[in-house]
């Protein structure tokens, strides 16, 4: 299906603009076809947003994206190569995310969970050495926790903060990588609407800095935040575009939108 197909460069349009790419990409579990030959190019810098309906297969798509599950076939590119076969060598090419559900360390403090995560920013050689000896992991920690408005929670557990607060910690460690892309799974669901629009507004200042992918269920946000919109719809891509020709398409309004 032509919908289904990756938008190519337009003449004058630099290749390396592309960090992220999807080609005929397709995982089945049984005879369901979680992801149905989705083929995808994401451009650098900016938000870009995954809709659909429940079940469309939006989680399962950054599941593979991150490594999570291994594709059935179709192949992911990572600025032009091949994504690796693990998620911690995907984050080694510069791809962290966050989960639907809160993925912390609930029995460790805020601190711990940041500093656990940017772990991966010390050498090898340090590896063996006393973690009070990872002097660039503390020192991002210590900068996320300033930037997310955490540090005077750093030495709560991460169990004992609110919704709103364990949201914001998981965004944070997902940071603590320096990655390139981004990828958030409804970073707002379960918020009230003064989380929500903190979290907009956090989410609009990151895709300033880098590449963001976000599945998100309020559309109202999605369409006020994102450059680009992918629609998918049972498993396969229905539409991308801009955010008003997604919201025009017929396809879209008739699957997503209820017909209205």
């Amino acid at each position: 299906m032509m919908a289904n197909r990756a938008p190519q460069p337009s003449a004058g349009q630099e290749r390396a603009a592309i960090v992220l790419e999807t080609l005929d990409l397709s995982v089945h579990f049984g005879g369901l076809w979680a992801v149905n030959g989705v083929s995808v190019a994401i451009e650098s810098g900016g938000i870009t947003s995954i809709i659909g309906p429940n079940g469309a297969g939006k989680s399962t798509f950054f599941n593979l994206i991150s490594g999570a599950i291994r594709p059935s076939s179709g192949r992911i590119l990572i600025n032009g190569r091949p994504a690796r076969s693990s998620p911690s060598k995907i984050r080694a090419q510069g791809l962290a995310r966050s989960f639907q559900i809160t993925n912390l360390f609930p029995q460790l403090s805020v601190f711990e969970n940041l500093r656990l995560a940017a772990q991966i920013l010390e050498p090898m050689a340090r590896g063996f050495l006393p973690v009070r000896m990872s002097s660039k992991a503390e020192a991002k920690a210590e900068a996320l926790l300033a930037r997310f408005d955490l540090a005077h929670r750093a030495e709560r557990l991460a169990g004992e903060l609110s919704h709103g607060e364990q949201r914001r910690l998981e965004i944070a460690a997902a940071l603590a990588s320096e990655p390139q892309i981004l990828l958030l799974d409804e970073p707002t669901q379960g918020m009230s609407h003064g989380d929500t629009q903190d979290t907009k507004a956090l989410i609009k200042s990151l895709g300033g800095e880098l590449t963001v992918l976000l599945i998100e269920h309020d559309i109202e946000l999605v369409m006020d935040l994102s450059k680009h919109v992918v629609v998918l719809h049972q498993g396969s891509k229905l539409a991308e575009g801009s955010p008003a020709a997604v919201s025009a398409n017929p396809e879209v309004q008739a699957a997503y939108f209820g017909g209205q």
